[in-house]
């Protein structure tokens, strides 16, 4: 199991956890529209989120590599 999917996976479970509780933790709002609608936005996030992504990887795949990296090039401490 990659460290990707570990992470998707451990994601899962708290967004289950919040979603089993959300009595508790939003008390009566638990019932409103908004709560009612979070997993469209879940949902609708993600697909906003890979459509971009692959958007990105296809326009601009020099961009797209350097997501998620720190580059410490022009630093201070490097010079």
């Amino acid at each position: 199991m990659t460290v990707l999917s570990a992470g998707a996976l451990g994601m899962l479970y708290a967004l289950s956890l919040l979603w089993s509780n959300r009595q508790f933790a939003a008390g009566l709002a638990a019932d409103s529209l908004v709560f009612s609608l979070m997993p469209v936005y879940v949902i609708g996030l993600f697909v906003i989120g890979a459509g971009y992504a692959l958007y990105v990887k296809s326009k601009r795949p020099d961009i797209y590599d350097e997501i998620g990296r720190t580059t410490m090039d022009e630093a201070h401490e490097r010079v």
